[in-house]
């Protein structure tokens, strides 16, 4: 019998598995397990819906094979000393916080089984870092060291996006975006020296808490467009602005990072064509390949304020392919009652068309930002809502004319 192709899309989605959708798979044999490896990571695959849909998760070796001679271990190729020969200083390593992934689009065929080869047109996860707290040796200060292997860039377009990234990181200089320091090399690694968040990202904060309060979503709002608008305005759209990319210090302050799929527009009008981002918060226009620009960034706001305020992602489906039909189709409903500036706010950063949306100047002066905005938070926000009135007491005037003693008070309760 020869081998059949079947055309399949296989996406990235939050926890980096990986679906399959295999159309008319009906000679598979369930109980078979195959394997096939994508950037050099290896992936496991076994049927969740029979014949129809194929779920691949990222494959681990068991720990008698983990040190085997294919398979090295986590640490074998990041010492416990790294040493920046051009400045002559030394960083140690510390705790570990997690892998940070990149998107890119290919394609590849993977057989799948013996009677079939499976043609894949794919999000693959285009190299990802490995992230420590790493102290420098001369006067233990913390930083955040983000250490890509050189084995995952070993393609020329993987070396410009690694080179394209640390040019555009290390030239941004604001409040509210994570520090670059610095970045050396030796024979195994790439390493790059960031801003410490020890208050790690806006995704805890949000799994911990669900739905934050009107007050706090326009403090944490107000800095994440302060430091979109210096991008924006230096030229340089982000990409991938989530909740994971938003980290957060000591003083519970916003920090815009991860700039792997950032890119600088070069001449006004540009379109940039790359399929990239993440599933919530992927603009309609990347999808459709129509080209993109500014545009993006202020969409992805617009699901992260929603995400905040209503304790879900605006397209959030358990289907990878639904959620992107809801994304196309700009299908979400407010589940719960947000005040009017804050849903207006939302609505018109989702938009389809993206020359309906706002640009980010326009945006930071929306009316949703003259309602009360805490000047700081404690750190106790992170797992509860904060006692507004133990914080500070507002300054007449502060809400604006005319703004009624029961929408103050409603605000100050939490739900907005």
């Amino acid at each position: 019998m020869h081998s059949k192709k079947r055309e399949v899309a296989l996406d990235t989605i939050e926890d980096h598995a990986l679906i399959l959708y295999v159309a008319g798979a009906s000679n598979v044999v369930d109980k078979q397990i195959p394997t096939f490896t994508v950037n050099q990571c290896r992936f496991q695959c076994g049927c969740k819906r029979k014949f129809s849909e194929i779920s691949a998760k990222p494959w681990f070796p068991s720990r008698k094979t983990r040190n085997g001679p294919n398979m090295s271990s986590d640490t074998d190729h990041i010492p416990s000393v790294m040493y920046d020969n051009t400045k002559a200083i030394s960083y140690k390593k510390g705790r570990y916080f997690g892998k940070a992934y990149g998107l890119s689009s290919a394609t590849l065929t993977v057989k799948l089984f013996p009677r079939f080869n499976v043609t894949a047109s794919i999000q693959t996860l285009g190299g990802f870092a490995k992230c420590y707290e790493i102290i420098r040796d001369n006067d233990k200060q913390s930083f955040a060291g983000k250490i890509i292997s050189k084995n995952l860039i070993v393609k020329q377009n993987q070396k410009e996006k690694m080179t394209q990234e640390i040019q555009i990181h290390s030239r941004l200089n604001h409040q509210h975006i994570v520090e670059f320091f610095g970045f050396f090399e030796d024979h195994d690694n790439i390493y790059i020296v960031l801003e410490l968040c020890k208050r790690r990202s806006m995704m805890e904060l949000y799994k911990r808490r669900q739905v934050i309060t009107e007050p706090e979503t326009r403090y944490y709002m107000n800095q994440i467009v302060s430091g979109v608008h210096y991008l924006h305005s230096h030229r340089i759209i982000h990409r991938d602005l989530k909740l994971g990319n938003l980290f957060l210090n000591d003083n519970v302050q916003v920090k815009i990072g991860d700039f792997g799929l950032a890119a600088k527009i070069e001449f006004d009008g540009e379109r940039k064509r790359t399929l990239c981002g993440t599933p919530n918060y992927i603009a309609p226009e990347i999808l459709s390949k129509q080209g993109h620009s500014f545009e993006v960034d202020i969409w992805s706001l617009g699901c992260i304020m929603y995400t905040l305020m209503v304790g879900r992602p605006p397209f959030e489906t358990s289907s990878l392919k639904e959620t992107y039909a809801k994304i196309k189709k700009c299908d979400y409903k407010f589940t719960i009652a947000l005040s009017p500036t804050a849903k207006h706010m939302i609505m018109i950063m989702l938009q389809s068309d993206p020359s309906q949306r706002p640009k980010i100047s326009k945006l930071s002066h929306h009316d949703f930002f003259k309602g009360y905005c805490p000047a700081s938070l404690p750190v106790s926000c992170l797992t509860m809502a904060p006692r507004f009135d133990k914080l500070e007491v507002p300054s007449p005037g502060q809400y604006g004319k005319g703004t009624a003693l029961k929408d103050i008070q409603g605000q100050l309760g939490g739900s907005g």
